[in-house]
C-alpha cells in the first residue's frame, strides 16, 4: 500500500487522507496505543503536495489542526513528555482563533487543555477551561458539551473534596449520559464517582461504580483509562472498610503497571509505582519499593516538576 502522505494529491483526496489519519488515530489512542496514535496525530498536521502545483504545499484547516494537537497533547503526556504536550496544547489553543467551528472549540478545550490539566491536578486551569467550555456550549446551546461540562463541574468538586455535592452532581450527569447513548469519559467520571463515594464511607457503591467503569473501559473505546482505573481500585481496597484487602490491593496496582508499561503510558506506570510502593513501604519492604518505583522514575525526560514526579523522587529519598 502507498504511502498517501509521500504522494502528490488533489485537493479532495488530500481532505480524504487526513480524515482518514484522524479516524485511525483516534481510534488507536481509545486502545491505548500511544506511541502509534502520536504517528497519526502528526501526520494528520503534515502539509500534502497537490498534484496541480507540486511546489505547493496544502495545509490542513486549522479546524483539523486545532483538534489533532489537542489528542496529539493528551498522547504525548501520557507517554511523560509533559513539556512537549503542553506545546501542543497552546498551539490548539492558537488554532483554534482562526476557526468559528463552535464543536471544535469544545473538542480542543476538553481533550486538550482540560483534560491534562485533570489528569496532573491543576485544578486552576481545569477549572478556567471547564467555565469557558460551558459557556462556549450554553451559548450556542449544544447540549452534548454542556452535558460534559456538567460531569467536569462534578468532577472538579470532588478533587476539591466537597464529595457530597460533586458526587450528586455527577451521578445526576452520568444518567443523563446513559440515558442520550452519550458515554463520552464515561470511565473516568465513574472512576472520580467512585473516589468520592469511599470518601463518603459508602464502599460497595465505591467498588461497584469502579467494576462498572472498568467493564464499560474495556467493552468500548477508552481502554487508555484501564491502568489508572485499576490503580484507583487499589487505592479504594487500601482504605478501612468491609472490602479492605492490601493483597488484593497490591494485585490491582501490579496489574496497573503491566497494563501502563504495555501502552507505554509513562505518566501511568508511574503513578501506579507510587502507589505500589508506598504499600509496600508500609509492610517494611524498602528494597522491592524502591525496585518498583526507580525504573519509571528514572525514564522522564522532561516535566521534572511535574507532581507526580515530585512525589516518586520524595518517596525514592525515603527509601534510600
Amino acid at each position: 500500500m502507498r504511502r498517501l502522505s509521500q504522494v502528490a494529491l488533489r485537493t479532495d483526496d488530500a481532505a480524504i487522507v487526513r480524515l482518514a489519519d484522524r479516524l485511525m488515530a483516534n481510534r488507536l489512542q481509545g486502545a491505548g496505543k500511544h506511541s502509534e496514535a502520536q504517528i497519526y496525530f502528526e501526520r494528520v498536521l503534515q502539509p500534502r503536495v497537490m498534484v496541480s502545483d507540486q511546489r505547493r504545499a496544502f495545509w490542513p484547516h486549522s479546524n483539523d489542526r486545532a483538534l489533532a494537537r489537542s489528542w496529539l497533547a493528551r498522547q504525548l503526556w501520557l507517554q511523560g513528555f509533559a513539556d512537549k504536550a503542553d506545546d501542543e496544547v497552546k498551539a490548539s489553543l492558537e488554532e483554534l482563533q482562526a476557526t468559528d467551528h463552535l464543536p471544535s472549540h469544545c473538542h480542543v478545550l476538553y481533550y486538550g487543555r482540560c483534560s491534562i490539566a485533570l489528569l496532573s491536578g491543576d485544578l486552576g486551569t481545569a477549572e478556567q477551561t471547564v467555565l469557558r467550555l460551558i459557556e462556549v456550549a450554553t451559548t450556542f446551546n449544544v447540549t452534548f458539551w454542556k452535558i460534559v461540562g456538567r460531569c467536569l463541574e462534578g468532577r472538579l468538586l470532588i478533587e476539591r473534596r466537597e464529595f457530597a455535592k460533586g458526587s450528586a452532581q455527577l451521578r445526576e450527569m452520568l444518567d443523563a449520559c446513559k440515558r442520550t447513548g452519550w458515554l463520552v469519559s464515561y470511565p473516568e467520571f465513574k472512576g472520580a464517582l467512585a473516589l468520592a463515594f469511599v470518601e463518603l464511607g459508602q464502599h460497595g457503591e465505591a467498588l461497584d461504580a469502579l467494576n462498572e467503569a472498568l467493564t464499560i473501559a474495556g467493552l468500548g473505546g477508552e481502554q487508555w483509562y484501564i491502568a489508572e482505573l485499576l490503580r484507583i481500585k487499589g487505592e479504594l481496597l487500601l482504605r478501612p472498610g468491609p472490602n479492605q484487602s492490601f493483597t488484593v490491593a497490591e494485585k490491582a496496582f501490579e496489574q496497573a503497571i503491566i497494563v501502563a508499561r504495555e501502552q507505554r503510558a509513562l505518566a501511568f506506570e508511574l503513578r501506579a509505582a507510587l502507589s505500589l510502593s508506598r504499600l509496600m513501604n508500609s509492610q517494611h519492604r524498602p528494597d522491592e519499593a524502591r525496585q518498583i518505583l526507580e525504573p519509571p522514575c528514572n525514564r522522564f525526560t522532561e516535566g521534572l516538576e511535574a507532581p507526580d514526579l515530585r512525589a516518586a523522587r520524595a518517596m525514592l529519598d525515603t527509601l534510600r
